[in-house]
């Protein structure tokens, strides 16, 4: 009886497009260049027409050791698990068997403290937003405690005024999933929502409507790509993230539990994928409303010593 021929030996460069293609509804446009980068890094030095299955785990380890020292440590490791991921899928698609990258051990990396900001400093940018879009953009942020692509794309069917909640949607879970999150309106929060509301016109969907293009502000325009740095340039303050002032906002929280629910992140000791509706906490809206007024007024507050730097 003749034994079935053996499939034919793809190499890495069709491997590797093949993946990315599998990837491309999947994924999010920001993960996808990564990983894109990743597989253009490795196929540079491997060579795109090695067959895959001869790729070994002291090749992908000389190419891992190979970053960690011309670029960084961490780098390397994100490398390894995107090649991981990409073995993953090999697997699945019957091109391989074995996964020799997760076979490598990853570098030891010191975890960098995300930067809080003092309130001196945010009551400065406070001060040097413009009336319109940059204070009412910032307000929002710092009302909500929001990441800044769910204030970007937050949309008027998640504004509910006459219940004074917001519904907010993130995206950073497995797979590219969004969860949603309801969080209360704090006076102000709710001032500049139906002020924006009642200027809106019937074609805007979004809070915050890119009149160049009519829909939600994307990632990369200037507009936002830069509004923090241009805010901080023009208060004369350290320059810090949006993502800093989440971290700010948490440092208010004197139960950390409760903070991970208004900032919606995912409890890392579970193996839960994502986090579900987690009610409306509406003493939360009072804390917003207590800081920003804190700040606005020059005071600093006794929890700011408190860092929860939840990640």
């Amino acid at each position: 009886m003749t034994s079935p021929p053996k499939p034919v030996d793809s190499v890495l460069r069709d491997v590797c497009t093949r993946h990315l293609l599998y990837c491309e509804n999947r994924l999010k446009p920001n993960t996808l260049s990564y990983k894109t980068t990743a597989y253009r890094r490795f196929i540079a030095f491997v060579g795109g027409d090695t067959p895959f299955r001869s790729i070994t785990r002291h090749v992908i380890d000389t190419f891992v050791t190979e970053l960690s020292r011309i670029i960084s440590k961490k780098t390397a490791n994100k490398h390894k698990t995107e090649l991981s991921s990409l073995w993953t899928w090999a697997n699945k698609e019957g091109l391989v068997q074995g996964n020799p990258p997760q076979q490598i051990d990853a570098y030891a990396v010191k975890k960098t403290v995300k930067y809080v900001p003092p309130s001196v400093d945010i009551a400065k940018l406070l001060n040097s937003a413009d009336e319109g879009f940059e204070k009412d953009f910032l307000l929002c942020l710092l009302h909500t405690a929001a990441r800044i692509s769910e204030i970007r794309n937050l949309a008027w069917e998640d504004v509910d005024l006459s219940h004074r909640t917001v519904t907010l949607w993130t995206s950073k879970r497995r797979g590219g999933n969004s969860e949603p999150r309801k969080i209360a309106m704090s006076q102000t929060l709710y001032e500049v929502l139906e002020r924006l509301n009642g200027q809106r016109t019937a074609a805007e969907t979004h809070v915050f409507t890119d009149p160049k293009t009519g829909t939600a502000y994307t990632r990369t325009c200037n507009r936002i790509k830069f509004f923090m740095s241009n805010l901080c340039a023009r208060a004369g303050v350290a320059p810090f993230s949006a993502h800093s002032l989440r971290h700010f906002m948490a440092t208010h929280f004197d139960d950390p539990h409760r903070a991970q629910k208004v900032l919606g992140h995912k409890n890392l000791r579970t193996t839960e994928i994502y986090l579900h509706d987690l009610g409306v906490d509406r003493k939360a809206a009072g804390i917003f409303e207590s800081i920003t007024n804190e700040i606005t007024n020059g005071k600093s507050s006794t929890n700011e010593k408190r860092a929860y730097l939840l990640q």
